[in-house]
């Protein structure tokens, strides 16, 4: 009986311990009850959304490993982000439908009790049209298309940002910037961006014409709305790149104004008696050459010119009626006014050498239209006669070689002048040089020349106390050498040194003049009979240097003549070989207005 005991003992023991164990394991397993863990959702953060919006399911017995989670909305799988037993994070997905949302957790589903609604997404915005096409910085301007408005929108005009006025689902208002640029109209929203099929044109709120001019010249000014003028002249205020212009006119939206003296290339701006500015985006191009009228007197080619005290002086040259003309006449710079002095009392001639020393001017040499060389030697005192002139008949032209010579070189240094070279025949020329001392009734001594062959028809000039002689021809060719003269060299009997070449087309018949220390050359004709119309620079530091400059806004020319005043240079006179025309127009060139 004991023993039978004991062991139903045990096995109630052991029956116990299997009893527990079993129960241990099942706790850690969904209840095969569906109701016992089943999932709830007890609320949504919203019941509407587009793709890509996000919710917040509310609700019990969730996962908390995400993965372990699957919601549908309307059927479409979701990406859940994050969860805890309480709470999901997910996101309307793409393709996601109108219905129930869903949640499964260990095979069991808990559906949503508000159907949640999926809008449908921005549609795309669109630009159908923009008025006006065209207009000035501050212009409004209404850019009509579709679905604008339903978020937060920028436009731009090229890269600029606009400010806007307006904004609806299909107009924006907005205002052109300014630095604004001309293309297409671009409307952001969010991440996406509209471009107008077609450009807006960004217009100057000024334009004008010409659109390039020397000082002096009038420019017809077009100011567009939405800048308007005062009526009166003196209560708006033009200026060329900060110089104030003189005003002519105005009419309407119309302002003619007087390029400025000191102008430069720039942008031009108005100023109304409102104190209201606009300023041009494009560039008004101040030029360095001017028309300044015609010259005295008649047409002429070959002529002479020379400056004395501001005043130009020119006298003979070949005429439209082939003979020489020996009228004098003077301009003046200030004034810019010609007025007719004596003539001339000397033959008639062409190709004379002249310079300026001091208060008076020199001519002598030269050479008949019956190819009769002179040697006679004269001085204009300008302020002789009650300031009317006077030509004085001065000692013949002195040279041991042959004191006849036409097509000389001459330059001035302080109280002395110098002629190089010339022609005593048609193939033989003069190679030395002549220094002129007009104190003592005048002498003449001669200097060494630089070549052997000599030339005629060259150039010459001085600068900084050096005289120079460039170009010409020898019996042989055309030349574009350059010579520099030193007088004081040598114990005063003076030396050459060579300079950097021209660099332009070998030519006959060019110009020069000196202006603010630099010597121009330029113009002329080329061996193959064609005008030319260039300038060029000449520094004499150095072994000298050149510098192409602007070409010649005139008829392009040779055997024209040429002087320089303060700063400036004057063209004048000349032939055009293509139009087989005698010239008599006068120009300025201003070398500050001049610079790349």
């Amino acid at each position: 009986m004991g023993k039978r005991t004991l062991y139903f003992s045990i096995l109630l023991v052991f029956g116990l311990l299997l009893f527990n164990c079993s129960k241990d394991d099942d706790s850690k397993k969904p209840d095969d009850n569906p109701d016992a863990n089943q999932p709830t959702i007890t609320a949504l953060s919203t019941t509407e959304g587009k793709e890509g919006d996000p919710v917040t399911i509310s609700g019990t017995n969730f996962s908390t490993t995400a993965s372990a989670n699957t919601v549908t909305f309307g059927g479409t799988e979701a990406e859940v982000s994050s969860s805890t037993p309480t709470s999901i994070s997910t996101s309307v997905p793409v393709g996601a439908q109108t219905g129930k949302i869903k949640v499964t957790v260990y095979g069991s589903t808990a559906t949503s009790e508000d159907t949640f609604t999926v809008q449908d997404s921005d549609p795309e915005a669109t630009i159908t049209d923009f008025e006006p096409k065209e207009g000035t910085p501050g212009t409004l301007v209404e850019i009509t298309g579709d679905n604008f408005g339903s978020q937060p929108l920028e436009v731009y005009f090229g890269d600029v940002k606009a400010e806007l006025e307006s904004i609806s689902a299909s107009l924006i208002e907005a205002f052109v910037p300014e630095e604004a640029t001309s293309g297409p109209i671009k409307v952001v929203i969010g991440e996406d961006e509209v471009v107008s099929a077609k450009d807006f044109t960004v217009l100057s709120p000024i334009t004008f014409d010409p659109t390039s001019g020397a000082p002096g010249e009038s420019v017809d000014i077009t100011v567009h709305p939405p800048f308007m003028l005062s009526p009166g002249l003196e209560d708006n205020i033009v200026e060329f790149n900060g110089i104030t212009a003189v005003i002519l006119d105005i009419q309407d939206n119309h302002i003619l104004v007087e390029v400025p003296e000191s102008a430069t290339t720039g942008p031009i701006s108005v100023t109304n008696g409102e104190n209201q500015s606009v300023e041009s985006t494009m560039d008004f191009t101040v030029l360095p050459w001017r028309q300044l009228g015609n010259i005295g007197g008649e047409k002429r080619r070959q002529g002479v010119a020379v400056t004395v005290n501001n005043m130009i002086y020119m006298v003979l040259g070949y005429t439209e009626s082939g003979d020489t003309n020996m009228e004098l006449w003077e301009f003046d710079s200030t004034t810019q006014t010609w007025t007719q002095k004596p003539n001339l009392l000397a033959q008639h001639r062409i190709a004379p050498f002249a310079f300026a020393i001091g208060d008076n001017f020199y001519l002598g040499g030269g050479q008949s239209t019956i190819v009769q060389q002179f040697n006679d030697f004269w001085k204009f005192d300008p302020a002789a006669n009650n300031g009317n002139g006077q030509w004085i008949q001065l000692n013949d032209f002195k040279d041991n070689e042959d004191p006849n010579r036409f097509y000389s070189s001459s330059f001035t240094i302080g109280e002395k002048a110098y002629v190089y070279g010339g022609s005593i025949t048609v193939d033989t020329f003069h190679n030395n040089l002549l220094e002129y001392d007009p104190s003592e009734e005048g002498t003449w001594t001669e200097k060494a020349g630089f070549d052997a062959n000599g030339r005629k028809q060259a150039i010459g000039f001085s600068l900084n106390g050096k005289g120079y002689i460039a170009l010409g021809e020898d019996q042989n060719e055309l030349l574009n050498d350059i010579w520099e003269y030193d007088p004081y060299a040598n114990n005063g009997d003076g030396s050459w040194t060579k300079k950097t070449n021209f660099p332009g087309e070998l030519r006959d018949n060019p110009l020069c003049f000196v202006a603010n220390g630099k010597a121009y050359i330029g113009m002329g004709r080329t061996n193959q009979g064609v005008n030319l119309n260039d300038l060029w620079e000449f520094d004499s530091a150095g072994n000298g240097t050149w510098t192409k400059k602007g070409d010649f806004e005139g008829i392009p020319r040779k055997e024209a003549m040429s002087t320089g005043i303060n700063g400036k240079g004057y063209v004048f006179g000349g032939y055009d070989e293509e139009g087989s025309q005698y010239l008599g127009d006068f120009w300025e060139y201003d070398p500050a207005i001049d610079i790349e």
